[in-house]
C-alpha cells in the first residue's frame, strides 16, 4: 500500500472504532459511557500520533530530536542507493569532508553494489531502509523481520560487512510491533527533525532555504538520493541543493556528523511526556464537558442517525461549490494580460489551468480552517504561483492578489444577492432581516473604516512601508497588500474590463453560494429535518454570516451556535439541532480539510511551511 492508502485505511478504522465506541456509550449511558466514548477519542489519537510521527515514542524508543552540547548535526539520505543521484551526493560529501548516513534499500543495493561498496569505503554509514520501501503501519512481526534481514543479507553480500545497526521507517510511519522488532535483531530506529520534502521537486532555491532555515545543534536533516517507489523519479534538485546546504552549515558552525556519532551525544527532552498528559487530559475533560452539556446521544448521532445517500448528495453538492469557486477565480486570473511566458495568445493573457487552481482553493480551505487570519488566503497565491513557475509562467505577486481581491469581491456582491434573494422569496425571521441589514451596514463601516486608517497610517510613514507597519502587516494576513494596490487595480481587476468574462464569473460566483445551500437542505433531510428551503436558506444564512468574521480555527462552536439558533426558529428538538450542526461542519471538512490535506501532500507541503510562508508575507518584498 502507498502512503495514501495506508492513511486512509488508518482513517476508515478509526472511523469505525469510533462508531462503535459511540454507539456502546449511547447504550450504556451515564458517566459511564462518557468515560467510554473518551477513552475511545483518546485511543484514536495516541495511535494515529504514534504511528505517523517519526520520532513519537509510544511505540519505542527513536533516536530523533533532542539537545547536544556541540554544534553537530546529522545530514542523511534514504531510498538509494541509485547510479544516477548517489555519486554526485557522494562527490560533493567528500569536496566538503562531510559525513553523511544512508539509509539504503536492499533492491536498489542488489542493482548497485559498487555504490554501496562506495559508501562504506569513503566513511560513510550504510543504514537500512527495508528492502522495498513497504509501509509498515500495518505489518506484523514477520513482515517486519523480512524487510530487515533482506537489506542485511543485500549490504553482506555487496560490501561483505553487515549494515550500520540503525533503521528508518520508509515515511516514519510504524506499527507497535516495529521497535521491539528492529531492537531484536539488533537495529535502533531513527527519525529525523527536518523533512524537507525534496521529492517533491520544489525547486533548489527551496530545497537549500528549507534545509537550512532548520539546521541547529542536533537537527537530523532528512533528503534522497533515489526514488523509493522505484518509478525512478528525478533527485538532480537535491544533487545541486547539497553543496549549498553543506556550505550554509559550514558559515553556521554546524559540523555534519554520521547519525552513530550524534545519537551518543544527544540528550532527549523530557516534556513530551508531560505534553502527551496534558493532551489526554484536555481530550477526556473536553469530551465529559461536552457530552454534560450537550447529552451524549448528540455526538453519538452525528454518524449513526445521518443517512448516507443524502450525505454523499450533500457532499457532491459542496464539491460543486467548490468548483464554482474555482472557476470564478480562474474568469479573474484569466482576464489578466501582459505576462511573460503565458500561453494565452500574443497579448501575453494568463491561461490558468483549471487543475492549478484546485489544489489551491482547496489547500487554502485546508490552512482557513485549521488556522485564523484567513492565512488561507495567502496560500491560495504561494501554491498558484509555485505551480504557475514550474511551467514557466512569472507572474507578479501584486497581480495573483489583485486576481484575489476580485474573486472575493464577486463572491461577496453574488452572497449579498442570494442573501437578499432568500429574504425576499422564502419565510425567514424579521431578526434575520434585520441582521442582513446589520451585516452590510457592518461591512460598509469596516470597508470606510479601513480605508481611512490606511491613508492615515501612510500620511504617518510618508507612503514609505516598512515591514514593522501594524497596518501592512494586516492587510497581508488578509491576503490584501494595499502597498501592491496600483498594479492590482490595473491587472488583478481586469476582469471587470472583459463584460463576458465577468459574466461568467458572476454566475459561477452565483452557482457556488446556491449549490452550498442546496448541499445544506440535503443535509437537513439527512439527519431527517424535513423544513424544506426555508430551513436550509436560514442555516445558510447564519453560517455564512459568522464566516464572515473567523473567532477560531474553523469556527468551532461559533458555526454550531449559529446553525442551532438558526433552527430553533423551526422548533428543532435541541439534540437533533446539535447533531446537525456538528455533521454539516464535517461534510463540509471533509472537503475543506480532507482533500486539502491530500492537495497538500501531493504537493509536497505541509500545513507548517505554509503557515511560515503566510505569515512570512507580512513583509512588504515578495515571498519565495
Amino acid at each position: 500500500m502507498g502512503k495514501r492508502q495506508v492513511i486512509s485505511l488508518f482513517v476508515a478504522l478509526a472511523a469505525v472504532w469510533l462508531t462503535g465506541a459511540a454507539v456502546l456509550a449511547v447504550a450504556l449511558g451515564g458517566l459511564f459511557g462518557d468515560l467510554v466514548f473518551a477513552a475511545a477519542v483518546l485511543t484514536a489519537l495516541v495511535l494515529a500520533w504514534a504511528a505517523f510521527t517519526p520520532n513519537n515514542p509510544l511505540f519505542g524508543r527513536v533516536i530523533g530530536g533532542g539537545r547536544v552540547l556541540a554544534p553537530k548535526a546529522a545530514i542523511t539520505f534514504d531510498d538509494g542507493p541509485s547510479a544516477e543521484y548517489t555519486p554526485p551526493i557522494l562527490d560533493a560529501l567528500a569536496e566538503a569532508g562531510v559525513r553523511a548516513t544512508f539509509f539504503a534499500l536492499g533492491r536498489q543495493v542488489r542493482a548497485h553494489p559498487e555504490i554501496a561498496r562506495r559508501i562504506v569505503a569513503e566513511g560513510h554509514e550504510l543504514a537500512s531502509h527495508g528492502d522495498d520501501h513497504r509501509l509498515l503501519t500495518f505489518e506484523g512481526p514477520t513482515g517486519i523481520a523480512h524487510q530487515l534481514r533482506a537489506l542485511d543479507e543485500a549490504v553482506v553480500g555487496a560490501t561483505g560487512a553487515a549494515p550500520a545497526p540503525l533503521f528508518r521507517a520508509p515515511h516514519g510511519f510504524r506499527s507497535p510491533f516495529l521497535v521491539p522488532v528492529a531492537r531484536r535483531l539488533g537495529y535502533r530506529v531513527v527519525g529525523w527533525t527536518a523533512g524537507v520534502w525534496d521529492t517533491a521537486k520544489p525547486g533548489i532555491e527551496r530545497i537549500v532555504d528549507r534545509s537550512v532555515s532548520r539546521l541547529y545543534p542536533g537537527a537530523i536533516l532528512l533528503l534522497h538520493d533515489a526514488d523509493g517507489s522505484g518509478n525512478g523519479d528525478d533527485r538532480s534538485q537535491t544533487v545541486q541543493a547539497l553543496p549549498l546546504i553543506l556550505e550554509a552549515g559550514r558559515e553556521q558552525g554546524i559540523q555534519f556528523v554520521t547519525i552513530s556519532e550524534l545519537a551518543g551525544e544527544l540528550r532527549p527532552r523530557r516534556r513530551m511526556a508531560l505534553r502527551a498528559m496534558l493532551v489526554a487530559a484536555a481530550v477526556v475533560c473536553g469530551v465529559l464537558i461536552l457530552s454534560t452539556k450537550l447529552d451524549l446521544k448528540a455526538l453519538g448521532g452525528v454518524i449513526t442517525d445521518a443517512s448516507p445517500t443524502l450525505v454523499f448528495a450533500a457532499l457532491a453538492a459542496n464539491l460543486v461549490s467548490v468548483a464554482a469557486k474555482g472557476l470564478t477565480w480562474k474568469a479573474s486570473l484569466d482576464a489578466v494580460e501582459g505576462i511573460p511566458g503565458a500561453d494565452g495568445g500574443p497579448d501575453g493573457r494568463l491561461n490558468v489551468h483549471f487543475a492549478e487552481v484546485v489544489p489551491a482553493i482547496f489547500i487554502g480551505f485546508l490552512l482557513n480552517t485549521v488556522l485564523f487570519a484567513r492565512l488561507g488566503e495567502v496560500a491560495r497565491i504561494s501554491v498558484l504561483r509555485r505551480k504557475l513557475s514550474a511551467r514557466g509562467v512569472d507572474v507578479p505577486l501584486p497581480t495573483l492578489v489583485g486576481t484575489l481581491v476580485t474573486e472575493q469581491l464577486l463572491s461577496g456582491v453574488t452572497l449579498i444577492a442570494v442573501l437578499v434573494g432568500v429574504t425576499v422569496f422564502v419565510s425567514v425571521p424579521g431578526w434575520a432581516v434585520n441582521l442582513l441589514l446589520v451585516l452590510i451596514g457592518v461591512v460598509l463601516v469596516i470597508a470606510v473604516a479601513a480605508c481611512a486608517i490606511e491613508v492615515w497610517a501612510r500620511y504617518r510613514r510618508g507612503n514609505v512601508p516598512t515591514e514593522s507597519d501594524i497596518v501592512e502587516r494586516w492587510w497581508h494576513l488578509l491576503g490584501i497588500s494595499l502597498g501592491a494596490l496600483p498594479m492590482a487595480l490595473r491587472q488583478g481587476q481586469a476582469l471587470f474590463r472583459r463584460p463576458r468574462l465577468l459574466l461568467w464569473a458572476l454566475f459561477t460566483s452565483t452557482m457556488s453560494w446556491l449549490a452550498q445551500m442546496v448541499g445544506i437542505l440535503w443535509a437537513l433531510e439527512a439527519y431527517g429535518i424535513e423544513k424544506g428551503i426555508g430551513a436550509a436558506a436560514l442555516v445558510f444564512l447564519a453560517s455564512n454570516l459568522v464566516g464572515l468574521f473567523p473567532i477560531v480555527p474553523g469556527n468551532l462552536v461559533v458555526f454550531q451556535g449559529a446553525t442551532y439558533t438558526a433552527l430553533q426558529v423551526y422548533n428543532v428538538p435541541t439534540n437533533l439541532a446539535i447533531t446537525f450542526s456538528i455533521g454539516l461542519q464535517l461534510i463540509e471538512a471533509v472537503l475543506g480539510v480532507g482533500i486539502g490535506f491530500f492537495f497538500l501532500s501531493y504537493e509536497g507541503l505541509s500545513v507548517g511551511e505554509l503557515r511560515a510562508e503566510a505569515e512570512a508575507s507580512n513583509r512588504v518584498k515578495e515571498p519565495s
